[in-house]
């Protein structure tokens, strides 16, 4: 428990930083450029998360690659809790770490901004924050990915069935915790599901990848930017 004599804003404020740090470390990316020698980005979907790197390396790829996006979510808010004063809004601290991390999974500095869908990263933070959630948007994600065979639909349901378990099941916590939890989750659906519209599109037009399916990868010589699935 926090011990220091840092304010409520410095020590969210580092908290956000540091899980931005975090969550921005691109480890499909790097998985792929280190056995394969290639930009991630370049192949397949080009998306940078645990889906398209395992169209890479292997199924047995997915969840290890996904476990260390989760981790990272899920590290981040843990250590948040180190500089969580004891101050009415200090859950605000580990809250800032998840958006922070979120953020840098979606928009990493390394990658000049290029980053994934935060499904992975988002789902550790859940764990860390709101067990329950987590565990509501798992099982709607296996329900809906294993009826439809679409990874991306699964994410979808996932952000949704999160974001209703958290406003069901954390009625009961005080307002001081259930407000910031639940701000971010909702704040996490609203992401996950705006950066997977093209994928909706693509599910209404009949393009979009099934399980098991590769991708067309495309040109190496840039064009357009490639469509990215989560």
């Amino acid at each position: 428990m926090y011990s220091g004599g840092m304010d409520l804003l410095p020590a969210a404020g580092l908290a956000a930083a540091a899980g931005y740090l975090l969550g921005s470390v691109p480890f499909s990316w790097i998985a792929v450029r280190a056995l394969r020698g290639t930009d991630l980005r370049r192949v397949g979907s080009g998306n940078v998360g645990a889906t398209n790197a395992s169209r890479v390396l292997g199924r047995a790829w997915f969840p290890v690659l996904f476990a260390l996006d989760a981790g990272k979510g899920a590290g981040a808010v843990l250590l948040a809790e180190g500089l969580r004063p004891p101050l009415e809004g200090g859950a605000w601290v580990p809250v800032a770490a998840a958006v922070g991390a979120v953020l840098g999974h979606l928009y990493p500095l390394w990658l000049g901004g290029r980053g994934g869908k935060a499904v992975a990263t988002g789902a550790g933070v859940l764990l860390a924050l709101s067990p329950w959630a987590a565990a509501a948007g798992g099982a709607g994600f296996l329900l809906a990915a294993g009826a439809t065979r679409f990874v991306s639909f699964g994410s979808m349901v996932a952000a949704v069935t999160a974001c209703g378990a958290e406003v069901l099941l954390g009625a009961g916590r005080p307002p001081a915790e259930r407000i910031p939890a639940g701000s971010f989750v909702l704040l996490l659906a609203c992401l996950v599901l705006w950066k997977h519209v093209p994928n909706m599109r693509r599910i209404a037009a009949g393009t979009e990848p099934r399980i098991g399916a590769r991708p067309a990868s495309p040109p190496e010589g840039g064009g357009k930017e490639p469509h990215r699935v989560s």
